[in-house]
């Protein structure tokens, strides 16, 4: 009995550090798409010469970002689902 509980024990976590190195991986991944996504809108301010450029910049950011919440959101929906398994 003593020796089920402690397996028990140790393939709990076990699945616990793969759940964490996974919600790791996610997590920075994700930040760096963040990233990349800012340095991208910080070069294109940098580069505008007008006002109009500069509007451009922002649409253009809001519209990448927009696409990458989408993204994550799809990502996010698809791990509950899945975890309701």
């Amino acid at each position: 009995m003593r020796l089920l509980m402690i397996f028990a024990l140790l393939s709990t976590s076990v699945f616990a550090e793969e759940d964490l190195s996974k919600a790791k991986e996610h997590m920075t991944a994700s930040l760096d798409k963040r990233i990349a996504l800012m340095q991208e809108a910080k070069s294109c301010v940098a580069a505008a010469t007008t006002k109009e450029a500069l509007k451009a910049c922002r649409t253009q950011m809001k519209e990448k970002r927009k696409g990458l919440m989408e993204e994550m959101k799809s990502k996010r929906d698809e791990w509950k689902k899945n975890k309701k398994k």
